[in-house]
């Protein structure tokens, strides 16, 4: 009986030896490296060549489910066929057709009726392969997304790739590697004038290039892996003669809402 006891607990102690090699060995994932870019390809009526667009969007999860995020306007710009590219940990690049993504036929996207945003329901089947999985390991917990717009002048970060800087094959980029724009919260939330009537956004004091729209906004944290979104990139403020512009951010409550609404919406 004592012989069967030690046997226990020396099982016991390698699993956790073995857990804790497992957990030491995976790669620590940046926080700006949880930014995704959608790529779609058509081609160009007048010049026949290859035309690209891009935009860019995140994963959010929570113990239900996984789900990519990104802008409304972005995602009317995709087909079954956009190319979702991102940074796997070991720094290459990883590349998935949306349409491996999800199961159902026709639009995954589930839109909002009063915000710029759209969210698919990730379900890659019972044994989705190994690149499928490497991209869902970035998806950011919901509960990191902040409910509470931070005060004015917090320091806060933009990742994604503008003018399809950072994207694999452009400009001759190796591999890809998201843009980061610093800069700080300039408002309080505010209705700003839209399609649909006044959408809730805050404000910043920089403008993103076209292309990051569908960012996550982090909060500027000492630790380049901790994790705390507090909106997502929709557009920038038009610029007046000034040419002084800045961008337009929905809060992440409305983030946070968005993925819950969508729990329902993506039922049979």
């Amino acid at each position: 009986m004592v012989g069967c006891r030690v046997r226990i607990v020396w099982a016991v102690l390698l699993g956790c030896f073995c857990l804790n090699d497992l957990r030491a060995d995976e790669t620590p994932i940046e926080r700006w490296d949880r930014a995704v870019c959608l790529v779609e390809k058509h081609i160009d009526k007048e010049s026949k060549q290859v035309k690209h667009e891009w935009s860019t969007a995140f994963l959010v999860s929570d113990d239900k489910q996984v789900l990519l995020v990104g802008t409304a306007h972005g995602a009317q710009a995709t087909s079954r066929e956009t190319t979702v590219m991102f940074r796997r940990p070991d720094g290459g690049t990883g590349e998935v057709i949306l349409a491996d993504l999800f199961q159902a036929d026709g639009n995954p996207w589930r839109t909002q009726a009063n915000s710029d945003m759209a969210v698919i329901r990730i379900e890659p089947g019972r044994e989705p392969r190994e690149e499928i999985r490497e991209l869902m390991k970035l998806a950011i917990p919901l509960e990191s997304i902040q409910t509470t717009l931070p005060r004015r002048t917090t320091p806060i970060e933009l990742t994604g790739f503008p003018l399809g800087l950072g994207v694999k094959g452009f400009r001759a980029q190796p591999e890809l590697s998201s843009i980061v724009i610093c800069g700080q919260i300039a408002s309080r939330e505010m209705p700003f004038p839209a399609k649909w009537g006044n959408e809730t956004v805050f404000i910043i004091q920089l403008a993103g290039a076209g292309g990051i729209s569908g960012a996550p906004v982090f909060l500027a944290e000492e630790s380049p892996e901790s994790v705390t979104v507090v909106g997502m990139v929709m557009g920038y403020v038009r610029e007046d003669s000034s040419g002084i512009m800045m961008s337009r951010i929905i809060p992440g409550r409305l983030v946070v809402d968005a993925v819950k609404a969508s729990y329902s919406r993506f039922s049979p």
